[in-house]
């Protein structure tokens, strides 16, 4: 040992064994393998995508349905009437099968760049709802009548 205790080093320790392992055993890639695992994969998704894909086909149809049989009043009939109203542009629109009443939802810009959602009874035009901030702006004012002229002699 060494006179001085702070500068004796610890021996090495002794290099240790490696632990046995058991060998890692995979079962070997065969093309019916591969090919039950891409059928798998497969079939998997094409159910996912069928049931992703299959209500949205029905309300599709339910809609053309209603507006061949004049149910519901074409889109373009009502953007025309709320752009005689509110200033801006369409955005997206939406047909909605709510409690079997269909239902537009308009998205909709002004030109100071506020975004409002209309919602429009497809059957009649009807205003349901309309959603934005500072609404009271919203509407084109509509011309006044002029005050008529003072009556002379009155």
């Amino acid at each position: 040992m060494h006179p001085c205790p702070l500068l004796s080093l610890p021996a090495f320790p002794a290099a240790r064994r490696p632990v046995a392992r058991r060998p890692v055993t995979h079962r070997p890639v065969t093309p019916r393998r591969v090919l039950i695992w891409t059928l798998g994969l497969l079939v998997g998704a094409t159910g996912l995508a069928t049931s992703i894909a299959s209500p949205g086909q029905a309300d599709d149809r339910r809609a053309l349905a209603a507006r061949q049989g004049g149910r519901i009043l074409p889109l373009e009939v009502l953007i025309g009437q709320v752009e005689a109203i509110v200033p801006g542009r369409l955005l997206a629109a939406e047909l909605d099968d709510d409690d079997d009443i269909f239902v537009y939802e308009l998205r909709w810009q002004l030109a100071d760049g506020r975004r409002l959602e209309i919602e429009l009874d497809a059957r009649d035009g009807r205003w349901l709802a309309l959603k934005g901030p500072r609404l009271e702006t919203v509407f084109r004012r509509l011309p006044t009548a002029t005050a008529p002229a003072a009556i002379p002699g009155r």
